[in-house]
């Protein structure tokens, strides 16, 4: 909750119930909660027609919200997330949904080992049996791309730096565009050119 809607709502709970001045702090509190919600609907929408008229294919893990929630709280509510993943299932023209189950934080995107445990504050992945270090969540988008490919029988295609380069750097100038978003890029020397396992 941003800090005008905490303070709006504490104006509400001051004033005497059903008074005047209770009706009108309540309208005001509406007024930006609608705000907010019209905000965060049209992120959302922006976001997911991008991703839905830039790429043929949108490949995303069918993520657990719930249990998000239990880790973030009410702040995972205010992304919307499950927002956009509802609406990329409905709404790009080929779906490519990873099981939520799949160990995508977990598995080395070089050799495919899986560790037993990974930590959430533990934000570089290193892989004990080929010595691989990687960002966290660069590691887990490139299983997430590769086993969404695996269970559509896609061959894998590479595309040369260049390409990956121009195509990310398009999507970081739109999204950054939109007004309360922040966008930014995770680089890894050579990613683009890792073999899968």
């Amino acid at each position: 909750m941003n800090d005008r809607l905490r303070k709006l709502a504490q104006n509400v709970s001051r004033k005497k119930l059903h008074s005047n001045n209770w009706y009108k702090a309540l309208t005001k509190l509406r007024k930006e909660y609608n705000k907010a919600n019209n905000i965060k609907k049209d992120i959302k929408d922006k976001v997911v027609s991008h991703l839905r008229d830039k790429y043929k294919r949108v490949t995303f893990q069918d993520e657990n919200i719930k249990a998000w929630q239990r880790i973030y709280g009410k702040r995972i509510l205010y992304t919307s997330i499950g927002g956009i993943i509802r609406d990329l299932k409905t709404k790009s023209h080929t779906p490519i949904i990873v099981d939520k189950w799949y160990p995508s934080t977990k598995t080395c995107s070089c050799c495919g080992n899986i560790k037993k445990k990974n930590k959430l504050s533990m934000r570089t992945y290193r892989c004990k049996k080929c010595g691989y270090k990687i960002d966290r969540d660069l590691n887990a988008s490139i299983n997430i791309k590769y086993e969404g490919l695996l269970s559509v029988g896609t061959v894998r295609t590479e595309f040369k730096p260049v390409e990956i380069k121009t195509s990310t750097l398009s999507s970081l100038e739109y999204l950054n565009s939109i007004p309360y978003v922040k966008a930014s890029l995770i680089a890894e020397t050579g990613s683009h050119l890792l073999k899968r396992w």
